[in-house]
């Protein structure tokens, strides 16, 4: 839940320090400063950032759930890497696990595929539309 600052309280401030008057805001009560969600987004998106994890998260959707060894040979990364590389994307809430045989498969959260068709939909398919122009 975002924190809330008294918007009238912040006004009065700043209009007797003389740094700035903004009447039209008055109708507001409060100031909603979303520093939380902020905090969420940003690991989410660090994760999307980082080359690595965006190549195993790309890869996971389009192929669906794969051992670690088959996702390190896949990728030519380091199998010790792409272990660490699923922890951080499962602690995100963008990875899950399950256990087959004695291999544990990692898939994407739907949560994970959403924002990558998403990505796709609204990032990339515009791009490659622009490439077909030129």
């Amino acid at each position: 839940m975002p924190a809330k600052i008294d918007l009238s309280r912040l006004l009065s401030d700043l209009a007797k320090e003389g740094v700035c008057k903004l009447d039209y805001l008055l109708n507001k009560k409060e100031l909603v400063v979303p520093e939380i969600e902020a905090e969420k987004v940003s690991k989410i998106l660090k994760s999307f950032s980082e080359r690595s994890k965006l190549k195993i998260l790309l890869l996971l959707y389009y192929n669906g759930p794969l051992p670690v060894c088959i996702i390190s040979r896949a990728l030519e990364l380091d199998q010790t890497l792409v272990s660490h590389h699923l922890k951080t994307l499962r602690v995100s809430g963008l990875v899950k696990c399950k256990k087959v045989a004695k291999y544990r498969l990692y898939e994407l959260t739907n949560y994970a595929t959403d924002i990558i068709h998403t990505i796709l939909k609204v990032v990339l398919e515009p791009l490659l539309q622009n490439d077909k122009i030129k």
